[in-house]
């Protein structure tokens, strides 16, 4: 399936899930004495914007007739705003773009609002305002994946609910996890989604206005620094700084369980992409080192940070075990480039170190 398919099946799904307005707005206003020829709505060439588009033009013909029509849900008082909804739910969307998604108890949108610039080009056009949940979140990541925003190297997605009840939390955790991987379920690309929920108070969101970030990533960097020995409250910065594909890294890497684990609850789903496996990673470090295999009795792989340096914040610490000793090495874990090959070990990402695995010869 590529990016046409894609599109047509946001499409499809929108146009099912959005009353036939069309028919009855024409009616009325031809009606009107001022109009002597029925409305027309020219197709755009983005497909993919074409029903989005065309129920915010029907909108606007709303705005000017609504004392002749009794549709209220759909009347366009600001970009993305349902009017007269309560709000139950927060649903975070980061990858980056930064979204949230505000749903009333029958999990039709009251609005959806951008977080930051790239935000506000995926909703370029698209007036997700009364629609259900499912269509809204096809859209959204239809839209991501249609702007180069989710890659195959670039999968991740950091999925945060705030609702009205720690079951609906969980509800709602699964099925959006499980909306965004059927949205590619027919692709060569699988999403790696960290689904966690998420009770903001204040001082959170004061923290992640500070550092610039949406509440569900400063709510997921609190969790690593209260999880992982070796980061500190003044890492919070650097942190922030790091892309959800970063983040993420970290997170597949970090040690489970425990009785108190802040990640215990969250769903995690995909492998990260853009990175080298541990496998790739010594197999480059091998080939780096003109070694054959069946030199390596066995060998450990480990995530190694550095937040000090803004260019290699993050490698793989590789413990070789040869006849005459062991070797360290650091390597990127973006290219399998040699970093710094040396005797000591760097410092280790705070996790149980690997045990060695045994070289098959």
């Amino acid at each position: 399936m590529n990016k046409k398919d894609i599109e047509q099946k946001i499409n499809q799904e929108y146009k099912a899930n959005t009353p036939d307005l069309l028919s009855k707005i024409e009616g009325s206003c031809k009606e009107i004495e001022q109009i002597s020829a029925p409305i027309t709505v020219k197709k755009p060439k983005n497909k993919l914007l074409f029903a989005f588009k065309q129920i915010a033009m029907l909108a606007a013909c709303l705005v000017l007739f609504i004392s002749g029509i009794s549709i209220g849900v759909f009347i366009k008082k600001s970009p993305n705003t349902t009017p007269n909804n309560d709000i139950d739910t927060h649903i975070y969307l980061d990858v980056n773009p930064s979204l949230e998604l505000q749903l009333n108890s029958d999990n039709k949108v009251v609005s959806c609002v951008a977080g930051n610039t790239d935000a506000e080009k995926i909703l370029e056009g698209i007036n997700l305002s009364g629609t259900d949940m499912n269509t809204a979140i096809s859209a959204i990541v239809g839209s991501m994946y249609v702007n180069g925003y989710l890659t195959t190297d670039s999968n991740s997605i950091l999925v945060s609910v705030d609702s009205s009840s720690e079951a609906r939390d969980e509800e709602l955790l699964v099925k959006v996890t499980e909306k965004i991987n059927k949205v590619f379920e027919k692709t060569q690309m699988n999403c790696s989604i960290i689904a966690q929920n998420v009770a903001p108070d204040e001082e959170l969101r004061e923290r992640a206005r500070e550092n610039g970030i949406s509440v569900g990533k400063m709510h997921l960097i609190d969790k690593m620094i209260d999880k992982i020995d070796s980061f500190k409250e003044d890492d919070r910065q650097s942190l922030s700084n790091m892309s959800i594909k970063e983040l993420n890294l970290m997170y597949s890497q970090a040690p489970s369980g425990g009785e108190h684990d802040p990640f215990g609850k969250d769903i995690s789903t995909g492998e990260v992409g853009g990175f080298l496996s541990e496998e790739e990673a010594f197999e480059a470090l091998i080939a780096s080192l003109e070694m054959n295999k069946e030199d390596v009795k066995s060998y450990s792989v480990n995530l190694a940070l550095d937040l000090a340096s803004p260019n290699k914040k993050m490698s793989y610490s590789i413990k070789l075990e040869l006849e005459n000793g062991e070797r360290f090495y650091q390597i990127d874990c973006l290219t399998g480039e040699i970093i710094d090959p040396s005797m000591a070990p760097p410092p280790p990402f705070d996790k149980d170190e690997q045990p060695p695995r045994q070289n098959s010869k």
